[in-house]
């Protein structure tokens, strides 16, 4: 049996609407990326992934989100990773803000792989 492993912005991988990832992004991201390799034979947005001493994997950008089918376990890994360059995430806390909540940003943070600034924001709110 197998499976598509997504990357999105929106609430579910197939809705029509919802913030994207836009193309951009995603030239720009594999641009920065060393193991990323763009190859248009297969479409003007996807990209080959090597690394030493696996075996090679491949991700698509189409309307808006990644995607690729079977992932290795290092490639999963990998995905992860490129989360943490496309979504970032900041929790702004007052002096009302529970430590409760700044750890559950921190985590959703964690659990989506995203980038995650942590900041104090009442004297911009006083």
């Amino acid at each position: 049996m197998g499976y598509e492993f997504h990357l999105t912005r929106r609430r579910l991988w197939h809705d029509d609407e919802g913030p994207a990832i836009t193309a951009a992004e995603w030239l720009e991201v594999v641009a920065g990326d060393p193991e990323l390799e763009l190859d248009p034979r297969n479409g003007p947005y996807f990209a080959n992934c090597a690394r030493a001493g696996e075996e090679d994997h491949w991700l698509d950008w189409r309307d808006g989100d990644l995607f690729t089918k079977h992932p290795e376990d290092w490639f999963v890994r990998k995905m992860q990773e490129l989360a943490g360059r496309l979504f970032h995430t900041c929790y702004m806390a007052t002096a009302n803000s529970s430590p409760a909540t700044r750890r559950r940003a921190r985590r959703l943070a964690q659990q989506i792989g995203a980038y995650h600034l942590d900041v104090n924001i009442d004297r911009i709110v006083t």
